[in-house]
């Protein structure tokens, strides 16, 4: 479909950041999917450029790439790759069993390219469950500079418990995993400042029996309510079963339109 909406070079891109991953057989390229809906509708609806995805690169090969265009862009992006080797050669790895710590690490240098690439001085945020912790260790470490706004999806704010944090090296990283743990040193540290200066739209999946509370079936409603500064929390009403997946299927825009919509305003 035709771009018709002409915006202000101003205009900020949008970075997609994945959770966790929830298989270790399959390559991590399978993560970037998680968003592939939701971008889709943005660019049929003529509201952000589907830039498709971006990872880990040589920044003076990509300066100004897309600095031209005037519509906003959206962009997936993925953690689980880094690089190795020198200068004269370099090579795009999957590492997907590290800490969210280095994840964070990886999200700026992708931040960066983001920019360089559109030739803007932010970008918008918008992460689901696990992401949503790589983001805020983003913040912690790098600050809010670069960032325009964010939005979260089912983000384990305070941690995971129960079945939850006990299947959840069965599928992913035990390191992401330990740093999830609710009780652990990681989300202490995390939370031990919750003021943002910049506007966060944290989503809230509710509805579903999570380890005995009410939730996305992964994480409970208290373990993703954030409580700090500039933080809307907005909960969303979902269905689990057999075939239902709650914390994952709240980004599919033809089960929840409601959470596009939630998005899009944003």
């Amino acid at each position: 479909m035709p771009i018709n909406l002409i915006l202000e070079p101003k205009e900020f891109p949008l970075l997609f950041v994945h959770g966790h991953d929830f298989s270790k057989a399959v390559s991590a390229e399978y993560s970037l999917d998680t968003f592939s809906e939701m971008q889709q509708k943005f660019e049929n609806e003529s509201i952000f450029l589907n830039g498709g995805s971006i990872l880990l690169d040589n920044p003076e090969q990509v300066a100004g790439m897309w600095g031209k265009i005037n519509s906003p862009i959206s962009l997936k992006t993925s953690y689980y790759f880094d690089i190795i080797g020198n200068a004269d050669e370099k090579k795009l790895v999957q590492a997907k069993t590290d800490n969210i710590d280095t994840y964070a690490l990886r999200l700026n240098e992708i931040i960066k390219i983001v920019k360089l690439k559109t030739n803007r001085e932010k970008v918008n945020l918008v992460a689901h469950s696990m992401g949503g912790l790589v983001v805020r260790k983003y913040l912690q470490i790098y600050g809010e500079a670069d960032i325009n706004k964010i939005i979260m999806i089912t983000a384990p704010n305070n941690g995971i418990s129960g079945n939850s944090l006990t299947y959840c090296s069965f599928f992913g990283s035990g390191a992401e995993c330990n740093d999830m743990n609710q009780d652990g040193l990681f989300i202490d540290k995390l939370n031990k400042n919750n003021n943002f200066g910049i506007p966060v739209y944290n989503i809230i999946g509710i509805g579903c029996d999570t380890n005995g509370e009410d939730g996305d079936w992964i994480v409970t409603q208290s373990q993703a309510y954030l409580n700090a500064t500039n933080v809307n929390n907005i909960f969303v009403n979902g269905t689990c079963g057999a075939t239902d997946f709650f914390h994952s299927d709240i980004l599919k825009t033809h089960n929840y339109p409601e959470v596009y919509e939630i998005v899009k305003n944003a």
